[in-house]
């Protein structure tokens, strides 16, 4: 049996150590001599339990309880220590390579705290945002198109919410509102109201899937690849449409949709 890595099985005081102690237990169990289960794991084996942590450490920050966040938190850490053990093996890169990419992304997209950036509001520093985003697209895949980063593997809801957001930013046309389906929903209503409300708008929603044999989460998902395709479809044909008189292409109209934040 071996031994802690660590040689010390107190609880660590210092978060560069805590980290230092779980990467060497990390890499312990994927050794010689370590966990046959570590072992024959995979980045690809790992995936549902990304999302079951994920979910669980959700969960468990809704309950409130303390002790439980700390606990799902961790299981949700492990899980990024696990694929970096496993990747840094391959030779691709470490969990200190992780940790530098996002600390560089922070960096980059807060010049209002890390450079002499300033702003006057903060839809003006959500716009900021989405220019730095926008540059980090561009430069990463030659697209600039603001559906691209969207994870095609969201769950269909989640990824609807997203497609309708950066429409909005977008000033791309919006499908058609909704809102007069919602019996007596108001501006005056409070969050709470609205948030119920909607909750059971959805709820009414995959109700009437059920009921005429349509899964709702692969509906949603055909609905948005549409939106999709049809963003992307439009995007070309503008890049594609000859110069106005005047040198200028047509601009899409603006949709009157409110604008989201991140």
């Amino acid at each position: 049996m071996q031994k802690d890595p660590t040689n010390n099985a107190c609880e660590s005081t210092s978060p560069t150590t805590a980290i230092e102690r779980l990467l060497r237990i990390m890499a312990a169990l994927r050794a010689p001599g370590g966990c046959p289960w570590d072992v024959r794991q995979s980045p690809e084996s790992l995936r549902p339990y990304i999302l079951e942590e994920a979910y669980e450490a959700v969960e468990a920050i809704s309950s409130g309880d303390m002790h439980n966040i700390r606990d799902e938190l961790g299981d949700l850490l492990l899980q990024v220590v696990f694929q970096a053990q496993i990747f840094a093996e391959k030779g691709e890169f470490n969990f200190n390579d992780i940790a530098d990419t996002i600390s560089n992304k922070l960096i980059r997209r807060h010049p209002h705290v890390f450079a002499d950036a300033t702003f006057q509001s903060e839809e003006e520093l959500h716009r900021q945002w989405d220019a730095i985003k926008r540059q980090e697209r561009g430069g990463n895949s030659g697209s600039s198109c603001y559906l691209d980063d969207i994870t095609t593997n969201l769950p269909a809801l989640m990824k609807a919410q997203k497609l309708v957001n950066r429409m909005a930013k977008g000033n791309a046309p919006l499908p058609q509102d909704i809102t007069s389906l919602v019996p007596a929903l108001s501006p005056r209503d409070n969050g709470s109201d609205i948030h119920r409300r909607i909750g059971d708008l959805l709820f009414s929603v995959v109700t009437l899937a059920g009921k005429h044999g349509c899964d709702a989460e692969t509906a949603l998902l055909d609905a948005c690849r549409r939106v999709d395709a049809t963003i992307h479809g439009g995007e070309s044909r503008h890049e594609n449409q000859p110069p106005t008189a005047d040198g200028t292409r047509d601009e899409p109209q603006p949709s009157t949709a409110p604008k989201s934040n991140r």
